[in-house]
This record gives C-alpha cells, sequence and structure tokens, in this order.
C-alpha cells in the first residue's frame, strides 16, 4: 500500500469513527450506565472529543445539525491524531518493523491514562 492511500485511509477513519460515536451517544442519551460505558468508549477512540466540552450546543449531536465551530475543530485534530498514527504505522509495517513498538506502546499508554479518567 502506498503511503498516499494509508494517510487518506486514516483520514477517512478519523471522520467516520466521530460520526458513528455521535450517532451511538444519541442513540444510548436515555440511559445514564449505558451512556458513561459509551463515553468512555468515545474518549479512546475520539480523544479530541474533550474538546466538545467548549461547544455551545445543548447535546453533542446538535452540533452536527449546527455545524458548530468546536465540532469542526475536534474533527480537525482527530483527523490529525489519525493520520499522524497512520503514518507511523505505515511506515512501520514498510520501512522499519521497530517502529511500532514505541508507536504501540505509546497509544497503549495513553488509551490507558483516558480509560482511568
Amino acid at each position: 500500500m502506498r503511503a498516499r492511500r494509508a494517510l487518506l485511509l486514516s483520514a477517512a477513519a478519523a471522520v467516520v469513527v466521530p460520526v458513528a460515536c455521535l450517532i451511538i451517544m444519541q442513540a444510548t442519551d436515555q440511559s445514564p450506565a449505558a451512556s458513561e460505558l459509551v463515553l468512555r468508549f468515545v474518549v479512546l477512540v475520539w480523544p479530541s472529543a474533550i474538546m466538545l466540552m467548549a461547544s455551545q450546543s445543548p447535546t453533542p449531536f446538535a452540533g452536527v445539525v449546527a455545524l458548530d465551530p468546536v465540532l469542526l475543530m475536534s474533527l480537525a485534530a482527530n483527523v490529525l491524531l489519525y493520520t499522524l498514527i497512520g503514518a507511523a504505522v505505515w511506515a512501520g509495517f514498510t520501512k522499519r518493523r521497530l517502529i511500532l513498538v514505541p508507536v504501540a506502546l505509546v497509544l497503549v499508554a495513553l488509551w490507558w491514562r483516558m480509560w482511568t479518567l
């Protein structure tokens, strides 16, 4: 796989994942127990979702309809993050596999920290 295609796939995933998370968050909004679990999962797969706390929208899903600037910045940050991770993983699979070790360790450490917030 070429670098350009890998980066485009990473960027596409960075947009699809938050949209799916917003839909899931809207669907589980009525159940407090499910909502807490979903929010923890959302923070793992969409770390820049924390930026949504600065949104003026009453719910995260309302920002999609209004195209809230905070939501757009959060999506842009997520695209940047996923693209950087995609580039590192692509380099690890095509150039040197040793690159994957620190990338995996950093991701696991960050995800563990985010999960235990």
